[in-house]
């Protein structure tokens, strides 16, 4: 990875314990259509001379992130290429140039972005916390909570859940994270509380089109589904 200092691409913490990896870079990425067992997948060069041996087949293709410019488009375009010995040569001599054009070159311009993101295992929250649910879908922070979270308990507004206890009234999926710009996928690996369940809520965050996800910690004794 490539930063616009040329060292590391640099690090943003989030309040709620999320790594951001900030910066620019460019990236080789084979794709292999067909392999056998025992062929070593960790040094593409080897990749590329065992698809010239017809043992397998693939190309090669070339990512720019944050970096644009003409002379970048050149060294670095968006076409495909056949996987073999010359073409990774060729991409590695092509990512060390436009190292060198970040600094030289007034045509090339800069953007830095999220080139990717970590967050904490389920195991590594901190004891208090249970996990974030999925609160749902709401027009606005006015709305009020759907019933399948209060289970016969005052109904609160969006707005005002920070604080507050809710009981689940079917079994609710839990997850380490909720989904984060700039992929929002689904966090992986969730694990399921049972119903009444009753969930703080110590935060409230409200993710793309009005859906809205919760941090919580448990207010009662509330295992996991096995």
């Amino acid at each position: 990875m490539i930063s616009p200092e040329g060292g590391e691409a640099s690090e943003a913490k989030a309040d709620d314990e999320s790594y951001y990896q900030i910066g620019v870079g460019a990236k080789i990425v084979a794709t292999i259509h067909n392999i056998e067992a025992g062929i070593e997948l960790t040094d593409l060069a080897t990749v590329a001379a065992t698809a010239e041996k017809k043992e397998l087949a693939g190309n090669i293709s070339f990512r720019r992130i944050g970096i644009n410019g003409k002379l970048t488009e050149i060294i670095l375009p968006g076409f495909t290429k056949k996987l073999e010995v010359s073409t990774v040569l060729e991409a590695v001599e092509n990512m060390q140039k436009i190292q060198l054009l970040l600094y030289s070159d007034d045509d090339v311009s800069i953007k830095p972005s999220v080139l990717a993101y970590s967050v904490e295992e389920m195991e590594e929250l901190p004891k208090h916390l249970l996990g974030w649910v999925y609160l749902g879908h709401y027009k606005n922070k006015s709305s009020f909570l759907t019933t399948s979270y209060n289970k016969g308990k005052q109904q609160y507004r969006v707005s005002e859940l920070e604080g507050k206890t809710l009981v689940t009234d079917v079994q609710r999926n839990v997850r380490a994270d909720r989904p984060r710009w700039p992929s929002y996928k689904l966090p992986p690996r969730p694990k399921t509380v049972k119903e009444g369940c009753e969930l703080k809520v110590q935060r409230v965050v409200e993710l793309g089109f009005d859906k809205y996800w919760a941090l919580v910690s448990k207010a009662n004794e509330c295992p996991f589904v096995e």
